[in-house]
């Protein structure tokens, strides 16, 4: 554990009361921002981390990997009239 993530659980110990076990589930649940811990705390409900805990690193596909892909997303630069047709635009924008 690093020094500053070390000082956060001591402070969160020190200011919710709560055992050293918890601060530290509350800080990985928060991704070690300690004001967000804090609030999971003192709300009395820290969201479960999978198992390997995020550690505010993220996993190896990144922050979104489990995001569902809508389809729309499309190529980039494939806008054409008919997408932004509703709107005020220059045609030789759409170009």
């Amino acid at each position: 554990m690093s020094p500053e993530i070390e000082a956060a659980v001591n402070e969160l110990v020190m200011i919710s009361g709560k055992s050293r076990e918890i601060c530290i589930q509350a800080l990985t649940a928060a991704h070690n921002v300690p004001d967000i811990a804090f609030e999971f705390l003192m709300s009395g409900h820290i969201p479960q981390v999978p198992a390997g805990g995020a550690g505010g690193a993220g996993g190896a596909g990144g922050e979104y990997e489990d995001v569902a892909d809508y389809g729309d997303e499309g190529e980039e630069g494939s806008l054409d009239a008919g997408a932004l047709g509703s709107y005020n635009i220059d045609p030789q924008t759409l170009q």
